[in-house]
């Protein structure tokens, strides 16, 4: 079933799910931890003035796309009655208010979270700015080596070059779902897709069937 459905599709569903859990497991204090932690990461891949700097990346584009047009605003009022509707729904003013309380901390972590993506899509950005050049030259070298084995007679291994290539539909599609994970991201995780990118694209190449 999930074949049929296609790549894009399943991206969109986990997707889904993604933002999904980010409501449901997003609490203020689950935030401001998971804050503290990829705070740390960022110092310790990009420095602390990097690290300053992808602060002010998330405030400026967070208050603008959701502070400034409104829709932080219409959420909470969505889900949150104010004490003036309070007032008029007679008889319904204390109406499980714990029901209240429990969407409120959801709302606020949630938009924690989504802050914190601004800050995840500054560092990706950074990092990318260094792989581009690095997959460059592990797909040249890949193909030259592929070239030399072409030369030698040799057969290059399917094997390798399909678990490659689904490597790095995987790789291409974890940023995705990195910047909605409601779980702080170490910086272990970026090292890692930092690193497999360019050597699964090296297999790929190297591998290739068709040249």
């Amino acid at each position: 079933m999930l074949k049929d459905m296609g790549l894009g599709w399943i991206a969109v569903l986990a997707l889904f799910l993604l933002v999904v859990l980010m409501f449901v497991f997003a609490t203020p204090s689950a935030v401001a931890k998971a804050r503290n932690t990829e705070h740390a990461s960022i110092v310790q891949i990009l420095g602390e003035a990097r690290a300053y700097k992808a602060n002010l990346f998330a405030d400026r584009y967070f208050g603008a796309h959701f502070v400034e047009t409104g829709m932080v605003a219409q959420i909470q009022a969505m889900f949150i009655p104010t004490e003036e509707s309070k007032r008029r729904a007679t008889g319904l003013e204390n109406f499980v208010p714990w029901v209240f309380s429990f969407a409120q901390k959801r709302i606020d972590g949630f938009w924690g979270m989504l802050y914190g993506s601004y800050k995840r899509l500054y560092l990706m950005a950074f990092m990318l700015l260094f792989s581009i050049p690095l997959v460059f030259a592990s797909l040249v070298g890949g193909l030259i080596e592929r070239r030399i084995v072409i030369e030698n007679k040799d057969v290059a291994k399917a094997v390798y070059f399909h678990g490659a290539k689904n490597v790095l539909s995987a790789l291409v599609l974890a940023p995705l779902f990195i910047l909605f994970w409601p779980w702080a991201v170490d910086s272990f995780a970026w090292f890692a897709w930092f690193a497999l990118f360019p050597m699964a694209v090296w297999v790929a190449s190297k591998n290739v069937q068709e040249l």
